[in-house]
């Protein structure tokens, strides 16, 4: 399930289970043996797990999330349970499918559950793309001793393509490497086959990504 942060805890719970499985919407939650218990705290027996179509019927995540990889996605148009049209038209006239998830996290409204969708569908149908995800998540997060196993292979896959791009902009890792002045980071994707000459959707390359930002170190290694 998504991780989901709301700013505002969920004051009511739906009456009504998921409108697919008629299981409740109120999960039991495993006690975790990693934490003590605190005396003053507690641990709530059950979470819940809610999503709210514009009808007004609610889904857990599972179910809503395996139902759209049986059904095209154009079939999500409308509610699996009562058949009302469920996305609205945004004003550029694509269609998105906004909800509301109640989780651990609180609330979360107009969540674009569509886009979501169509991520996971992607995901499935293209395990390299998830690969490539991670990857430039963990180079962003600057984890590069786990960013390097996956340049090296070493976690049961195959080497990850230093040169990936972010779906928005074309940017590497060495792009985003060179704006933050990383040069452990820079240091580290070339070893492995980075190009330096590789450039972005407007046209920039690592360097130039450096130089824009003056980030003096960055350009001192790209241009070694």
């Amino acid at each position: 399930m998504a991780d989901l942060k709301g700013k505002s805890r969920a004051t009511t719970t739906p009456a009504d289970g998921c409108a697919l499985c008629s299981l409740p919407l109120l999960v039991p939650q495993e006690p975790s043996s990693d934490i003590e218990d605190d005396e003053d705290e507690e641990t709530p027996s059950h979470l819940i797990d809610d999503v709210e179509l514009p009808c007004g019927d609610h889904f857990h995540w599972d179910c809503l999330m395996n139902a759209s990889k049986i059904s095209p996605v154009d079939k999500l148009r409308f509610c699996l349970f009562c058949r009302q049209q469920a996305v609205t038209i945004a004003d550029d006239g694509s269609e998105k499918l906004l909800v509301h998830v109640r989780n651990e996290g609180g609330l979360t409204s107009n969540f674009d559950l569509g886009e979501e969708i169509r991520s996971e569908i992607a995901f499935d149908s293209n395990p390299h793309l998830r690969r490539t995800e991670a990857f430039l998540s963990l180079m962003s997060q600057d984890d590069l001793e786990t960013a390097e196993e996956m340049l090296r292979g070493e976690d049961g896959a195959e080497p990850v393509d230093p040169n990936s791009t972010y779906e928005e902009g074309g940017l590497t890792a060495l792009h985003v490497a060179a704006y933050n002045n990383n040069v452990r980071a820079i240091e580290l994707l070339l070893r492995y086959g980075a190009q330096k000459d590789k450039r972005s959707n407007d046209g920039a390359s690592p360097l130039d990504c450096a130089s824009q930002v003056e980030a003096w170190n960055a350009v001192q290694v790209l241009n070694s």
